[in-house]
């Protein structure tokens, strides 16, 4: 077998749980000890878990495409664990099979999906530095044709930074902070962070931080991503720790520099 496959992803996920895209996108990565070896054609099969039946069969689709291929049976239901099967054809006339799974979540973003069950939570309303939060996000991405842009936004529409009256620092409005991997410049790939909402003076189109894309190597310093591989997959990741942040692109730290 001249290709294999390695890892499938469910909207740019591995195995997620509580999913609730209704058009979930299909992807995978191919490998092969072989030079000159392409995909010609593939197949997705979807099935409800425990069930013979298939909710969406692609049939032998006539493509290179290995990212993004969109749902295209019949509605899913919700907190329901779905089968994937993914079969891709060579260009060597071998083929080769995988599979994987995922759940969707309640597929409802009204309360009425929960019961009536009530949000438990602190009474008071603060953003003090006090109430430190500690978490830590990471993604796999790869950037689509053309694009010079790729990235992620968190803590988007905290209700305390929403009303005025809900924080010590007086801001209202709408609120979130964006890491974005910007490579209009080439050259020079960078990392650009912007903070929204949290103060006065933030601003959506004027970056509150920015950083090179690089790996520091002695004295050479190497572009991590470039236009050449940007539409592989990428690693970014987040460690938050209250008002402190670390990046890493690829497993690289990119927003901080140790000093001997």
């Amino acid at each position: 077998m001249s290709i294999s496959i390695s890892k499938i992803l469910v909207e740019f996920q591995e195995n997620p749980i509580g999913l609730d895209e209704r058009c979930p996108r299909f992807s995978w990565l191919l490998e092969s000890e072989e030079n000159n070896v392409l995909q010609t054609a593939c197949r997705i099969l979807v099935k409800e878990s425990g069930n013979e039946e298939a909710v969406w069969d692609s049939g032998k689709l006539q493509t290179r495409e290995s990212r993004g291929i969109a749902w295209g049976g019949e509605a899913l239901l919700p907190c329901t664990r779905y089968e994937v099967q993914v079969t891709v054809w060579d260009n060597h006339g071998d083929y080769t099979q995988e599979e994987t799974w995922f759940e969707t979540g309640l597929m409802d973003e009204t309360m009425e999906a929960w019961d009536g069950a009530q949000w438990i939570g602190a009474p008071r309303y603060t953003v003090c530095a006090q109430n430190r939060g500690v978490f830590i996000l990471e993604s796999e991405f790869c950037f689509a044709p053309g694009s010079h842009r790729a990235g992620i936004v968190f803590g988007a529409n905290d209700f305390r930074l929403l009303d005025h009256a809900k924080n010590e620092l007086g801001v209202e409005g709408e609120n979130y902070i964006r890491f974005d991997i910007n490579l209009s410049d080439a050259d020079c790939p960078k990392l650009d962070i912007y903070r929204v909402g949290y103060a006065k003076e933030d601003r959506a189109d004027v970056s509150f931080a920015s950083t090179e894309l690089v790996n520091f190597e002695g004295e050479e310093k190497t572009p991590i991503i470039t236009l050449e591989n940007a539409q592989q997959f990428h690693t970014l990741r987040i460690e938050v720790d209250g008002n402190n942040s670390l990046t890493y692109v690829d497993g690289i730290l990119v927003d901080a520099v140790e000093k001997k």
